[in-house]
């Protein structure tokens, strides 16, 4: 019952900014549910601000789950919130202009886990982003390194946040 209020409650959000049926919302709000039911991890974002980075694109992919992006005006908003609004902290925060991109598995937990051979092995986004920070500090001229990491869900999953 709750991944169909789930599904409704997009679906209505959705109809009042456009006072109209969204196909587009509920095909998302369906397949992530379905998503959820049928397979054993849950994809999951890492993100991260980069500090003293300076770069030429937009877009640096370093590996198919790891990349470097100028921040857009969203992004910045959700770092915004995390920070207690002092006018030091978000003074700084204007300074930012990359973030790290990490993406990963989260293996759902039901029932017993066996600690000592799990079917998938577990990813710690902190470590990954600990070996960039050290390649950029390498091969990069100045001191850059990572800020306020943050991880969420890229589905919607009934009875959770979306933040892990």
């Amino acid at each position: 019952m709750e991944c169909l209020r789930l599904i409704l409650i997009e679906q209505v959000r959705q109809f009042y900014d456009k006072l109209e049926y969204n196909q587009e919302v509920f095909n998302k709000a369906y397949y992530d549910l379905e998503y959820f039911f049928f397979y054993e991890s849950v994809p999951t974002v890492a993100i991260a601000l980069l500090v003293n980075f300076e770069s030429d694109v937009e877009l640096l992919d370093i590996t198919n789950e790891l990349r470097i992006r100028k921040m857009n005006f969203k992004q910045r908003g959700e770092f915004l919130d995390q920070f207690d609004g002092s006018r030091a902290e978000v003074t700084h925060l204007l300074l930012f202009r990359y973030i790290v991109e990490f993406d990963f598995p989260v293996q759902k937990l039901f029932g017993p886990i066996n600690i000592d051979h799990p079917d998938e092995p577990l990813v710690d986004p902190q470590e990954t982003m600990n070996k960039l920070k050290t390649a950029l500090r390498l091969f990069k001229p100045g001191y850059t390194t990572i800020r306020c990491l943050k991880e969420h869900y890229l589905i919607n999953i009934p009875f959770m946040s979306n933040f892990r």
